[in-house]
């Protein structure tokens, strides 16, 4: 529903039942409103869903080498958090991480959030991405096309087969369909590929 990414805002009427399970739906950067609450809420500071929320707050206040290790800590309790890789991995492929940005690294954690929970392809769409940046075209062709697996339809993964195919006028034939086929993905208020 959200490729991955999480909400935006959560409007929570039960703060003291759902505020545990809010923090894991929520985007980078996301927020929770509370507007009801019928009893005391408690939040663990080493739950998962902390270290997250704390790791988006010092996003936001600029200071990623302070995010990145909460990130690193949230992975530790939770090796399993699709969401925690998801976040590392964005952290590092960033450009404005300066230091910090470590490609490969940001791969390596795509990659595992992509395998945690397969059906979800936003991971495994961003790990292809950082392939081409790397100058890696034949992974970053494999990861596409694994996408295409789970989801035939997936507008970012035909986008891109479709330049990989359209550069170097490589295959301008297969690069036209599969950047019609990416917006026909999109539905009729999409554009047609220009050309």
């Amino acid at each position: 529903l959200t490729g991955g990414n999480g909400v935006n805002v959560i409007v929570e009427m039960l703060a003291n039942v759902n505020l545990d399970r809010d923090l894991g739906l929520l985007a980078t950067f996301g927020r929770v409103v509370v507007v009801g609450n019928r009893g005391r809420i408690e939040i663990d500071p080493r739950h998962e869903d902390c270290r997250y929320a704390l790791a988006n707050l010092l996003l936001e206040r600029g200071d990623r080498a302070a995010a990145k290790v909460e990130l690193e800590t949230l992975l530790r309790i939770q090796p399993r958090s699709q969401r925690g890789h998801g976040a590392l991995g964005d952290l590092l492929a960033d450009p404005a991480s300066g230091p910090l940005q470590d490609l490969a690294a940001a791969r390596r954690n795509y990659e595992s959030a992509g395998g945690i929970y397969t059906e979800e392809t936003g991971w495994v769409v961003r790990s292809g991405e950082v392939a081409l940046a790397t100058g890696d075209a034949a992974g970053a062709e494999r990861t596409f096309r694994k996408v295409l697996i789970a989801n035939p339809r997936s507008f970012q993964a035909l986008y891109f087969l479709g330049y990989l195919a359209s550069r170097g006028k490589k295959n301008d034939a297969e690069g036209t369909r599969l950047f019609d086929a990416a917006f026909a993905a999109l539905g009729p208020q999409a554009s047609p590929a220009p050309g």
